[in-house]
């Protein structure tokens, strides 16, 4: 089972903080943590290279807010008492763009894992989730604002890739920690020329005979690596119109669920065009449940 031994929680002192501590709380002992890294980026001010060596020269460095921030981050992570089975807490405070600030950190420090809100609004704090969820090579874990627990269901999406295979053991490695999990595992047929223009007639059989083969290599595949069909309900759905992610976002709209676990296509150039359209999009469209995307 894949573990996450270096996380990074990101804190921004906004209402969000409460369901985010609360949610990696519960979840935690899932991940198979053994560094939880709380860090909060104090946003720096803008100023022109011509104004700033004068605004030196009058406002020395001043850490005072540095070091209230820590002791605000220390104070509310030690609100939620967080069971994190022998896991070292660390708390982090830094000065700067906060997107890029977290993004360089955590390279920097090899993270497995990165927890971060996913908000409507930024309120200030500079945090883009997608932009955070292009430029990053680690797993992510994404945190709305109406966040609940316990979770009871679980959706993957899953295209048959390595990466959606991991996604989909990883959500089984679930079932040993919360009784009577549900998981769903979502693939999207994709449009084919029938169903993309209008004036093209939709060629049933042909539909008919690539769901039977979907259907088919799933069976496959589930007993190649082993896995009780009983554990997973595989749905399969079609996409009618729009993006891949449109598509799953229309689904959970009428079918909500607690986590959506996908995988995530790297960087790389062969895969960015993926990558951008269907994580990216989803990440930064869906906000009513929380989203673990595994790299």
């Amino acid at each position: 089972m894949k573990k996450f031994k270096n996380t990074m929680i990101a804190l921004d002192f906004s209402k969000l903080d409460s369901t985010i501590l609360a949610y990696f709380k519960y979840i935690s002992s899932s991940l198979g943590i053994e560094d939880a890294h709380f860090i909060h980026m104090v946003k720096t001010m803008s100023i022109p290279k011509l104004v700033m060596t004068e605004w030196n020269t009058i406002l020395k460095h001043d850490n005072s807010i540095v070091e209230t921030c820590n002791n605000l981050l220390k104070k509310e992570i030690a609100q939620f008492n967080l069971p994190l089975n022998k896991a070292h807490i660390h708390c982090h405070v830094h000065e700067g763009n906060p997107t890029n600030g977290l993004v360089v950190w955590s390279k920097e420090h090899n993270v497995d894992l990165v927890v971060v809100g996913n908000k409507q609004s930024h309120e200030g704090s500079g945090i883009t989730s997608r932009r955070m969820a292009h430029r990053l090579d680690c797993s992510m874990l994404f945190i709305p604002e109406n966040s609940m627990t316990p979770i009871n269901e679980i959706t993957v999406f899953f295209d048959f890739s390595k990466e959606s295979i991991e996604a989909l053991l990883f959500a089984l490695s679930f079932h040993n920690k919360i009784a009577d999990l549900k998981i769903k595992a979502i693939h999207v047929q994709e449009g084919t020329k029938s169903n993309l223009y209008p004036f093209s007639k939709k060629n049933i059989s042909s539909t008919t005979l690539l769901r039977e083969k979907t259907l088919a290599a799933f069976d496959k595949l589930i007993e190649e690596h082993q896995i009780n069909e009983k554990e997973i309900e595989f749905v399969i759905i079609e996409q009618e119109k729009g993006s891949i992610a449109q598509t799953l976002i229309e689904y959970l709209n009428i079918r909500p669920t607690d986590l959506v676990i996908m995988g995530s296509i790297g960087h790389n150039k062969g895969h960015n065009i993926v990558f951008g359209s269907t994580t990216e999009s989803f990440v930064d469209l869906y906000l009513k449940s929380p989203i673990l995307t595994i790299r």
